[in-house]
């Protein structure tokens, strides 16, 4: 079967059935008002455990604990994101699970009622069955939710909108009554691996102006190809950067072959252990290039020059500001259909 048919129905049958389950799951809650000084804990879902959301969101937290001191921030996350999450000074209690691990959810939301919680706020589109369910057995007096017009449980709600997904995450301040905060990304960065990655730079005397660049996102439409990061490389090779290729677990057999055969003074491939790693590496570098968000948005926050690659349809919500700084290069579904030595060749 074609893939690019069969993904998309797929999909559209889960978000069906879920929607389905989730009415059925659903139940009235008294639309109230709540301030964010009267808010004594307050939970939020990150189970998707997507990388680039969470960085986009990461300003809340500063700000409720910059207005409310004494408010306990939670958040319940995928495993995945276990380590970045536990670097924000500003959330006390990160709560993590595999997420498509029913046990272990049933496990999480008997240990997660007992806090009894003012609030929860959900930061995703859409709403899997399971995560109804967790949001229900919280019992919480307010839930707040973007894209969940249609459920009652939420009893303050962000409409879907086209608006960028960060003036949504604005909006969810402006519910509990702040006004004024600042809405930089903050970028959680490891003293471990900062020690790691500044010793590695000084062994390979990068020095300054140098690429890090990302040939993975998530999903299959997303990656590059190896015909086409031998052409990306090429090209940098010929301006003789210094450039480094971030690592990609998923990817490493790929990566392992380009390296073995490039052999170039100029090209650096690092395997790295966690995003914490390759935060530390983009923070020295001077361009970042990826079709990847995660890596996309860590280097928006980390205020780096940036090319990046993004479906146009996930463009006006997801895609980072245009400026003379950020570089944004569109493609239509399939990523390796671009035209590199063009579109790419002309930037650098």
């Amino acid at each position: 079967m074609n893939w690019k048919f069969y993904k998309p129905l797929r999909n559209k049958l889960k978000d069906n059935r879920d929607f389905f389950i989730n009415k059925l799951l659903d139940e009235k809650r008294k639309k109230i008002n709540i301030n964010y000084k009267d808010i004594k804990r307050i939970l939020f879902m990150r189970i998707d455990g997507k990388i680039g959301d969470y960085i986009i969101s990461s300003f809340i937290f500063k700000e409720l604990k910059k207005n409310n001191p004494n408010i306990i921030i939670d958040i319940v996350s995928d495993t995945s994101i276990k380590k970045l999450l536990e670097t924000n000074k500003n959330i006390d209690n990160v709560y993590v699970y595999k997420r498509k691990n029913t046990f272990q959810m049933l496990k999480m939301i008997k240990k997660l009622k007992k806090n009894k919680y003012d609030v929860l706020v959900d930061l995703t589109e859409h709403m899997k069955y399971k995560e109804f369910w967790f949001v229900k057995s919280m019992k919480a007096e307010v839930n707040i939710g973007y894209d969940k017009e249609d459920f009652n449980i939420f009893n303050i709600k962000i409409e879907k909108n086209n608006n960028k997904m960060i003036e949504n995450y604005k909006e969810i301040l402006k519910k509990l009554g702040i006004t004024d905060f600042n809405s930089k990304y903050e970028v959680p960065i490891s003293l471990e691996y900062e020690k790691e990655i500044e010793k590695y730079f000084e062994d390979k005397k990068l020095g300054s102006n140098v690429i890090a660049i990302n040939f993975f996102g998530y999903s299959k439409g997303r990656k590059i190809n190896k015909e086409n990061i031998l052409k990306i490389l090429e090209l940098l090779r010929k301006k003789e950067y210094k450039t480094i290729i971030l690592d990609s677990p998923r990817d490493r057999k790929i990566l392992e072959e380009i390296m073995s055969e490039i052999q170039d003074k100029n090209i650096f491939y690092k395997k790295t252990e966690s995003i914490m790693e390759a935060i530390s590496i983009i923070k020295r570098c001077d361009l970042i290039i990826s079709p990847d968000t995660s890596i996309v948005h860590i280097a928006e926050g980390l205020d780096k020059k940036i090319i990046a690659f993004y479906d146009e349809e996930k463009v006006e919500k997801w895609g980072i500001n245009r400026t003379k700084n950020n570089i944004l290069i569109e493609y239509n579904e399939d990523i390796n259909e671009l035209d590199y030595e063009k579109e790419l060749g002309k930037y650098l």
